[in-house]
């Protein structure tokens, strides 16, 4: 009797720490943070409890209490890692902030400076366009010229042949065909001044003998 009472107050016991650790487990796995550093303290509070829901410490109060300061310890310690995983994330929020307050005032600058950009560049395709038909006239009158010049020179070429050919006229006194220019009937190839034309053995006068 006195053995089976003291089993039942050992039920007892175990069963009134044992919610409180199903407890401890809930909680230990609702308020896990989730980073890689803290799994091997949750893995270690998890090793424990399975060893206790097992049996192997069930018989034994002491061993209960010792397993619960530790379990409370890994609490401690798990509470502690995410107290500086939140201080991080704050440290890390602040830092979002001050730069998504520097983005805010940089977008308005940027947005004019793009504006301004495409202004620049609008303005360089139009001078482009404006070189691109400038080269195209210069060149249409580059070749212009090139024809007016060779047209002139031609044409420069004939006058002076046609003056070449009348002051040779004018020299001569006839035209191509032997006829005597106007006011030039008597011809110039004859001297007036000169000796008169020799006649027929003229020539063997002057000879001596």
């Amino acid at each position: 009797m006195e053995a089976s009472a003291s089993l039942q107050q050992s039920s007892v016991q175990s069963a009134s720490v044992a919610a409180p650790l199903g407890r401890t487990r809930d909680d230990l796995s609702s308020s896990l943070p989730g980073t890689k550093e803290l799994s091997t303290t949750f893995r270690e509070g998890m090793s424990l409890i399975d060893r206790f829901y097992k049996g192997g410490n069930r018989a034994h109060p002491e061993a209960l209490a010792i397993l619960v300061v530790v379990l409370d310890q890994i609490v401690v310690r798990m509470r502690d890692q995410y107290a500086k995983r939140v201080k991080d994330t704050m440290a890390c929020n602040e830092k979002i902030r001050v730069i998504d307050a520097s983005i805010a005032r940089t977008l308005p600058k940027q947005r004019q400076l793009e504006q301004e950009l495409a202004e620049k560049r609008a303005q360089a395709d139009e001078l482009r366009r404006d070189i691109g038909h400038g080269e195209t006239s210069m060149k249409d009158a580059i070749e212009l010229a090139k024809e007016a010049l060779q047209n002139a020179k031609i044409a420069t070429r004939k006058a002076e042949g046609k003056v070449s050919a009348q002051a040779q006229r004018d020299l001569r006194g006839y035209d191509s065909k032997g006829r005597p220019l106007p006011g030039r009937e008597k011809n110039l190839r004859r001297n007036p001044a000169g000796p008169a034309a020799r006649k027929p053995g003229d020539m063997l006068k002057d000879l001596p003998s």
